[in-house]
């Protein structure tokens, strides 16, 4: 998918290759905008594929648990820009 969208599939790499200079901000935007839209469709697609209605989901209400969550998404992400921009893009 490289060829045809830079492969900008998680917002935080497009938001890397906007301050990295390699996509221009308005491009940038608008990848992030559909990037949360379909991250948001295919999540309401999977919990109707298994039978979960949106008002049936749970969400961690342990004030440890949701910052353990957070920690790892900040990690995975930095670590998915990371190798995305070192590797791909050409950013060193």
């Amino acid at each position: 998918f490289g060829p045809i969208s830079g492969a900008h599939f998680n917002p935080a790499v497009s938001f890397a290759a906007i301050i990295g200079g390699k996509l221009h901000w308005l491009t940038g935007i608008f990848y992030m905008v559909l990037q949360v839209f379909g991250a948001m469709l295919a999540s309401l697609t999977y919990h109707a594929l298994v039978g979960i209605s949106p008002d049936q989901l749970t969400f961690v209400s342990d004030i440890a648990d949701r910052g353990a969550a957070l920690g790892q998404e900040v990690l995975l992400t930095f670590i998915l820009v990371f190798v995305i921009l070192s590797t791909a893009m050409g950013m060193h």
